[in-house]
């Protein structure tokens, strides 16, 4: 499996309002369309083109980022072929498939909203590393 497409075709973000107090950010990262991607070039193989939408909502009601966009995965054929069924029957994708597909498009999407969060100074959507400075001990 290797990803060997991925574009955003929407990116919004507004906030609505300044910060007070306590502020909780939820993240979603759902499929909205999973189709056979036609590919020429790779022998043996097949892809699936996935279109997604990421949503981090910040409450109450101080903002949002939406990201939308589309994903293809290069897979084995009878990879394909699971991942189209199930997604035509539950709309989901085959556990063992949908691991590192979710993971990479967290990854970029996740990259972009942290990018978009600071230039509308909005808290970060994933929590960043903090350095605690503790004062000298006299001995």
């Amino acid at each position: 499996m290797a990803m060997i497409g991925f574009n955003f075709t929407k990116i919004s973000v507004e906030k609505e309002k300044q910060i007070t107090g306590k502020v909780s950010i939820a993240n979603n990262l759902q499929f909205s369309n999973i189709k056979e991607a036609k590919i020429n070039f790779v022998d043996k193989k097949s892809a699936i083109n996935l279109e997604f939408i990421f949503n981090c909502k910040y409450e109450p009601n101080i903002g949002y980022i939406e990201l939308k966009g589309n994903a293809i995965e290069l897979l084995d054929p009878d990879k394909t072929k699971d991942a189209l069924d199930s997604w035509k029957k539950d709309k989901k994708l085959p556990q063992g498939t949908a691991e590192k597909i979710l993971n990479t498009i967290l990854s970029k999407c996740y990259v972009e909203a942290l990018i978009l969060s600071n230039s509308m100074n909005l808290p970060s959507p994933v929590p960043l590393p903090k350095i605690k400075v503790e004062a000298a001990k006299k001995k």
